[in-house]
C-alpha cells in the first residue's frame, strides 16, 4: 500500500517563528501541529473570491511542503480556516494528507477580523475584494479610516479610496471584471462619476479607449457646472446684528415670492409667541409655500 504524503518532507521543519506565534497567541509558545486535510474546512466568510492559479504554489508545496502554517479554529471535531485558505487549497491540490496549522480559539467576529486583515496584507487582492474587506472591518468592528491605515500600514487616502470602490454596483463590477478593468485608478474614475448611470457611462468610455484621467475629470467638472443651482436670498441689516439666508427649490424666484415666504415665517413666529408649547418645539418650515426649501437666521 502506497504511503500517503504528509505535510512536510522528512528533513523540513514547520516554520513557526517565535515572534509570529507570540503575536497570534500572546503566550509566546509554539502551537503548530499537523492536521488531517479532510478535517479542515474553508471559512464561509472568506473575503477573497478568486484564488487565482494555484499550479505554481502547488508545485512548490510538493517539493518543499507548506512552510508557513495556516491558522485554524477548532469547530467540534473539525477545524475551520481563519487565514491561509490559498495555501490549504494548493496543499490539497498537491495531494497532502496533513497540513501544518496553528490552532487558535477565537470568537466568530475575531475570525472575520483576522481573516480580513490577513487578506488585505496580500498584494494580489483585487480592488473589489480589498474595498469590501476594508468596508467590512469599518462596519463590523467600527474601525475609522485612520485606524485602518495604521493597522495595515496604508495611507489614509488609500484606505478611503478602496472603501469608495466598494460603492460600485454588482452588475457593473461583473462588467469590469469581464472587461479586465482591475486598475484601482480606473475604478476610482468610475466610482467618482456619482450615480450608477454616470458610472456606466464612464465604464463605456474606458472600454472604448477614449477615457484618460484628465478627460474623465474634466467631464465630471463640466456636469457639475451644468447643474442648475437653487435660488438663494441673503439679507443683513446695516448694523449687521443678524443674517437671514433663504434657499428655494427652484432656480428663479421673483421678489413677490420672497415677500410671501417672509410673511409666512412672520406668521409662524407670531403663532409661537402666543403658544409657549409651540415655541418650545422650535420653528417649523413654512407649510404653504412649497417653493421655499429652507430659511436660516444667524
Amino acid at each position: 500500500m502506497e504511503k500517503r504524503k504528509r505535510g512536510l518532507p522528512s528533513k523540513t521543519r514547520i516554520r513557526t517563528p517565535a515572534h509570529l506565534v507570540e503575536e497570534l497567541t500572546g503566550k509566546g509558545k509554539s502551537v503548530g501541529k499537523l492536521i488531517k486535510a479532510d478535517l479542515i474546512e474553508p471559512n464561509p466568510n472568506q473575503p477573497r473570491k478568486d484564488f487565482g492559479d494555484l499550479t505554481e504554489l502547488s508545485k512548490s508545496i510538493k517539493q518543499k511542503g507548506v512552510l508557513e502554517p495556516i491558522l485554524v479554529k477548532p469547530v467540534g471535531e473539525r477545524f475551520r480556516i481563519i487565514a491561509g485558505e490559498r495555501r490549504y487549497r494548493a496543499a490539497v491540490q498537491a495531494g497532502l494528507a496533513e497540513i501544518p496549522c496553528i490552532e487558535m480559539d477565537l470568537k466568530d467576529h475575531e475570525i472575520i477580523e483576522v481573516s480580513l486583515i490577513e487578506n488585505l496584507q496580500r498584494k494580489d487582492l483585487h480592488p473589489f475584494e480589498e474595498g469590501d474587506a476594508l468596508r467590512g472591518l469599518a462596519v463590523e468592528f467600527d474601525y475609522s479610516h485612520e485606524q485602518l491605515s495604521m493597522l495595515l500600514s496604508k495611507s489614509r487616502s488609500s484606505v478611503t479610496e478602496s472603501i469608495n470602490i466598494a460603492d460600485i454596483p454588482d452588475d457593473l463590477r461583473t462588467a469590469c471584471r469581464s472587461a479586465d478593468i482591475s486598475s484601482k485608478r480606473l475604478l476610482l474614475q468610475i466610482v467618482r462619476a456619482g450615480s450608477p448611470e454616470n458610472m456606466w457611462e464612464v465604464f463605456e468610455q474606458i472600454v472604448k479607449g477614449g477615457a484618460s484621467r484628465d478627460k474623465l475629470k474634466a467631464d465630471r467638472e463640466k456636469k457639475k457646472a451644468g447643474r442648475p443651482r437653487n435660488f438663494s436670498f441673503k439679507f443683513q441689516p446695516s448694523n449687521k446684528s443678524f443674517t437671514l439666508n433663504m434657499s428655494f427649490r427652484k432656480r428663479d424666484v421673483d421678489p413677490q415670492e420672497i415677500i410671501s415666504s417672509l410673511e409666512e415665517i412672520i406668521e409662524e413666529l407670531r403663532a409661537q409667541a402666543t403658544d409657549p408649547d409651540e415655541a418650545s418645539r422650535g420653528a417649523k418650515p413654512p407649510a404653504k409655500n412649497q417653493g421655499l426649501e429652507s430659511a436660516q437666521l444667524n
